[in-house]
């Protein structure tokens, strides 16, 4: 699947588009998957950013949105939630979207080879020496994917002996227990190794993101916890039981949950959990909707 093709597809009804975000997160949008041809400019809410050029396109600070009369923004930042409820006090109207919900979606039936490719493109700006240096643990992401898509294919079935035992490997050795039965979307990030456990029935959603030491299992209940789209797991956090946690939800650090339900856009933290910031937007705002067929 060509990413970049894909991509221009979901933005043809779309006039004007701006990417929000002149940080490495933008950078990589506008080198590697953005139509140069479709983005007009950049926002950015870095004062210190205004007037520079990335990548042949204008920075502009949020002031300038009207102006620019958009009618998609792509947010190109893990400040999404944020961005979106500043998008909605300048009283933008228009659609507004991740860059990777521009990605094809599960119900689209990407093969494990395409998560994979969306795995890889979460990395940023990363070359592919640099995965080894700096963020060697792809390399479960690798074994994973491709065990995955080995599996149920008799005429594969060698490949996948070999594939199921190289991943069993490759997860000891970065401490990330990560069992093929376990149904990940494209985006699926590790920014760190160390000591991360799966149950195998877990269902993750699209560009989930796990920190190390942190346990997605079942309880005593016998559940097992489901992530919706775009669920950050940050470091030591507990995720139990029959847990469902909605899109754009956030899971503090050390944080425990257990049979535990969220909406989504929200960040939940302690123990006992609580929502400690919930992420709204009024109604006849900024859309989230994902543009495109």
């Amino acid at each position: 699947m060509n990413l970049r093709r894909h991509i221009a597809e979901r933005l043809a009804g779309y006039g004007t588009v701006v990417a929000w975000g002149a940080g490495s997160s933008g950078r990589a949008a506008l080198r590697k998957w953005l139509p140069r041809d479709r983005v007009a400019s950049v926002i950015d809410g870095n004062p210190d950013k205004a007037g520079t050029v990335l990548e042949g396109r204008t920075v502009h600070g949020p002031e300038d949105l009207s102006a620019l009369n958009p009618d998609l923004v792509v947010i190109c930042s893990d400040a999404y939630q944020e961005i979106l409820e500043q998008l909605d006090h300048l009283g933008y109207r228009g659609t507004a979207v991740h860059m990777f919900d521009l990605f094809p979606a599960d119900d689209q039936g990407p093969s494990e080879f395409d998560k994979l490719r969306i795995d890889i493109a979460r990395q940023i700006d990363r070359n592919p020496l640099s995965y080894l240096l700096f963020r060697p643990q792809i390399l479960v992401n690798v074994t994973y994917r491709l065990t995955r898509q080995c599996a149920g294919r008799p005429v594969l079935l060698p490949l996948y002996a070999v594939m199921r035992v190289l991943h069993t490997l490759v997860c000891v050795f970065f401490s990330i227990s990560l069992p093929p039965s376990v149904r990940a979307g494209g985006g699926l990030l590790f920014p760190h190794f160390g000591t991360v456990v799966f149950h195998p029935a877990v269902r993750l959603g699209r560009c989930c993101t796990i920190y190390h030491c942190a346990t997605i299992g079942s309880n005593d209940g016998g559940g097992v916890p489901e992530l919706a789209d775009f669920v950050t797991v940050y470091t030591g956090a507990l995720v139990l039981g029959a847990t469902r946690l909605g899109p754009h939800t956030r899971v503090g650090a050390q944080t425990m949950l257990s049979d535990f339900v969220c909406e989504g856009r929200a960040t939940v933290v302690g123990r006992p959990p609580r929502v400690a910031r919930a992420f709204g937007h009024p109604q006849g705002t900024a859309s989230q909707e994902s543009p495109g067929p």
